[in-house]
């Protein structure tokens, strides 16, 4: 009786040693998945701190009505500045794509009528 009170025993620890082992197991997969996990958190955290640090820019079309409404200057008068009746009349003969020059100071770049930029 002793004899089969000690294999019982012994069986029972085995058991509980290997239930151990198990669980020692998922104890590791465990901790990598929650450094895999801190990882990305980290990665998230420094992205959206960087969005917030991000640099406010100014664009073109906030820079014209700054020089048009506080600076006073008169936008109309530079557009007649760079296509001009020369320019037109050109655009006529020579289509409406070219790079035409404006007195001998800067040529005007065209594109399907559209003025798209000016060079020196």
């Amino acid at each position: 009786m002793i004899e089969n009170n000690l294999k019982s025993l012994q069986t029972q620890l085995k058991k509980l040693e290997s239930e151990k082992q198990e669980l020692r197991k998922v104890v590791s997969e465990t901790t990598k998945l929650i450094s895999q996990k801190d990882a990305k958190i980290n990665e998230i955290k420094k992205l959206i701190q960087k969005q917030s640090e991000k640099e406010t820019i100014i664009s073109e079309h906030a820079i014209l009505r700054y020089l048009e409404r506080v600076e006073g200057i008169d936008l109309e008068t530079i557009k007649q500045k760079i296509l001009t009746s020369d320019i037109k009349n050109h655009m006529k003969v020579l289509g409406n794509n070219g790079k035409y020059k404006i007195d001998s100071t800067f040529y005007v770049v065209i594109k399907d009528n559209v003025v798209v930029t000016i060079e020196n």
